[in-house]
């Protein structure tokens, strides 16, 4: 499916992608367009994935109906933003991972990481790819 027909055709976006120069700013005031009226839309990815300003227009306007923001560009977001003036948005500061079970899951992986560097073996979640030479 195309990304303008997963705009055009989806309830909820969620967002969870990663933010590389390919996908900066993706949702836009042209993305946020295409979605359908009344559409909810979740960031728990990276705020730089979305354009903020347009985000708010979004949903003042009333297209979307809802946002849920963990993450927000910029970040924290200043407490002046109007995006703080609407009632159909929450936003949390980047504080999605905060339950003891995910934050074990985390330290375990990281552990699990370090282990396998130190055994000169593949990282099980490597942070980034070796750059080809």
């Amino acid at each position: 499916m195309s990304f303008d027909d997963l705009l055009s055709t989806s309830d909820v976006i969620a967002v969870t992608a990663p933010l590389t120069p390919e996908t900066r700013g993706v949702f836009d005031k042209a993305a946020f367009a295409k979605m359908k009226r009344g559409a909810y839309f979740v960031n728990i990815a990276r705020g730089g994935l979305v354009q903020t300003d347009a985000l708010y227009e979004a949903l003042k306007s009333g297209h979307l109906a809802y946002a849920g923001l963990d993450v927000t560009d910029p970040e924290p977001l200043p407490l002046s933003h109007p995006l703080y003036t609407l009632q159909n948005v929450v936003i949390i500061p980047h504080i999605g991972t905060q339950t003891p079970e995910t934050r074990d899951e985390m330290l375990e992986l990281a552990v699990s990481n370090v282990i396998a560097a130190l055994r000169n073996e593949p990282l099980p979640a490597p942070v980034c790819l070796p750059v080809p030479t």
